[in-house]
């Protein structure tokens, strides 16, 4: 069995789509009702335990999985285990693929596909490349789509040589690689800090044949940002109106956060200021970003402005807004603004948020820098009541 005891009837057939429920006669062939039940798994969502159940359901129904219905009974692994794949279910998508193996149903290029993306997102990359090698040794091609899984999965796990292997292995096939799987292969170059290996792909997209999109320069951009080179990623932000390709919230951010990270508080101040009238809205991203920068300079009047600026509705989650909150008073305290501190300080306790622990030792340090020991005192054994109480953790 694949999965858990099935499911009420009632509560099955609440879930077909009335043209579903219309096929399912008695004169309905194996071929026919192994389609149904795919196309029924792929409308499932993220709902991977009863995608795994109506996989028992079909061969509980007596259809055969060999012969002529091998190919559709593949179409109904192969949707299951796409659906475990989007939910990070890699476990359950292996499952279902030595069941299927068992049952005598050979798996196609669409499966691999699947399995490849499913191990992906559960972080297992070594296991990716070996279906991938696998896919050789039993005589089925791997497509782009294998390849981008693969190397996305790789990424993950930061083998930035693997990933230019494997893009090097797709022209040695004759596999024509998309923008897509050269964004995963950027962006396993940028986690493992090689940003000058994300700019030679970049560059090297136009004599494939392949234009880099937003989100290859997004890649890019992102790769440089990781490695404080800010200054290339400005560079690339310039240069891609010119090429036909418009910037988004993503690319700011990350161009945004190549400045923080290089010290750089009044580009990224800048670049957030140039958003609304290049057609961009800066999300919370992006503003927790530019606060960052803020703090990292010390510029704490413009980091407290920045704090009023912000969207502060009761849809912020408490945790973001005690982020924006400890970053301004960060800022007060590299800027010797104490006053200032304990006034945000009591704004956050005022919309009901606790502060949590590096919230009060900014506070403090602020306190302190001003020779308000008295105050600092005080704020010291607040702090120290609510980790014994529990409330908050040192």
């Amino acid at each position: 069995m694949l999965c858990n005891p099935a499911a009420p009837a009632e509560a099955k057939a609440a879930m077909l789509p009335a043209e579903e429920k219309a096929e399912g006669g008695s004169g309905e062939t194996p071929a026919q009702r192994c389609k149904r039940y795919a196309r029924l798994i792929s409308s499932l969502g993220g709902d991977w335990q009863e995608a795994m159940r109506l996989v028992e359901e079909v061969h509980d129904s007596g259809v055969a999985a060999a012969g002529d219905s091998g190919v559709v009974g593949d179409t109904v692994y192969t949707a299951a285990i796409t659906i475990c794949a989007k939910s990070g279910r890699w476990a359950e998508a292996g499952r279902l693929y030595a069941d299927m193996r068992d049952r005598g149903v050979s798996p196609t290029v669409h499966t691999f596909s699947a399995l490849i993306s499913a191990c992906g997102k559960g972080g297992q990359w070594g296991k990716a490349v070996e279906l991938l090698d696998y896919m050789g040794e039993i005589g089925v091609v791997p497509n782009a789509f294998c390849y981008s899984a693969a190397i996305s999965a790789v990424a993950k796990g930061s083998q930035w040589e693997l990933a230019l292997e494997l893009l090097q292995r797709m022209s040695d096939q004759d596999v024509k690689p998309d923008a897509f799987v050269y964004v995963a292969a950027m962006s396993a170059c940028g986690n493992a800090g090689e940003w000058e290996k994300a700019l030679e792909l970049i560059s090297g997209m136009p004599a494939r044949g392949i234009t880099p999109n937003v989100y290859c320069y997004n890649a890019a951009i992102a790769a440089c940002s990781q490695s404080g080179q800010w200054e290339l990623a400005l560079q690339m932000l310039e240069v891609m109106p010119q090429r036909g390709v418009w910037p988004n919230v993503i690319t700011y951010s990350s161009c945004i956060s190549a400045c923080e990270k290089g010290d750089e508080w009044q580009k990224a101040l800048e670049l957030l200021d140039s958003m609304p009238k290049n057609g961009v809205k800066p999300d919370a991203i992006t503003y927790n970003t530019a606060l960052s920068a803020c703090e990292q300079g010390g510029q704490w009047e413009r980091a407290v402005q920045l704090l009023d600026e912000m969207p502060m509705d009761d849809s912020i989650r408490p945790n973001v807004l005690t982020y924006r909150i400890s970053a301004a008073i960060s800022a007060c305290e590299k800027g010797g603004q104490w006053e200032k501190a304990l006034e945000l300080l009591e704004r956050m306790q005022e919309r009901g948020v606790t502060p949590n622990a590096r919230v009060f030792d900014k506070a403090i340090s602020a306190c302190k820098k001003g020779g308000q020991d008295d105050k600092a005192d005080a704020l010291q054994a607040v702090k120290q009541d609510m980790v014994e109480s529990g409330f908050i953790a040192e």
